[in-house]
């Protein structure tokens, strides 16, 4: 797998396009969980967030979703909100949220669909917790490394690439 992974960041580079392209760029102290933003409300980026189709203050975050228990047998809808939110705090603070924003629109969608409290059945359920755990990895930095080592590649006469 490795010399696929290799060969593929290679032809990405031979094609022109930047690691940037293919890992998030952080910048210094972000990106951050909603712990960090809930304590820090004056490094905020913005003063509200869309979720589904809520635009959120963030005082009401603060006092309303943040202090809600988001255990992994809790409502489905916190869990996701908890990762939700800083996700989008961390992008506009910065935060390259390409490679994630197929989970963000997912997570809207739903969003859009469900709220705190409301019944969300089992499939439902599991889609918004693995949400969840690849935003939190996203709000934890896991997204800001390049994932692969890139080696310098050229190209010879016949596009043979040589290292």
């Amino acid at each position: 797998m490795k010399n696929f992974v290799t060969i593929a960041a290679a032809a990405f580079l031979f094609a022109g396009i930047s690691s940037s392209a293919l890992a998030g760029s952080c910048p210094e102290d972000l990106p951050r969980t909603l712990g960090y933003w809930k304590t820090h409300s004056e490094m905020w980026p913005v003063s509200y967030v869309v979720v589904g189709n809520n635009q959120l203050g963030m005082d009401y975050i603060i006092e309303n979703i943040a202090p809600l228990e988001a255990s992994p047998q809790g409502d489905a809808v916190v869990i996701l909100l908890h990762q939700l939110i800083p996700a989008k705090l961390n992008i506009a603070g910065g935060v390259n949220g390409a490679p994630v924003q197929s989970y963000i629109d997912d997570a809207d969608a739903l969003i859009a669909q469900y709220w705190i409290g409301d019944y969300v059945d089992k499939d439902t359920r599991e889609e918004m917790v693995e949400l969840a755990e690849r935003l939190d990895e996203f709000n934890n930095g896991a997204y800001c490394e390049l994932p692969v080592e890139l080696t310098a590649f050229e190209a010879t006469a016949d596009g043979t690439l040589v290292s």
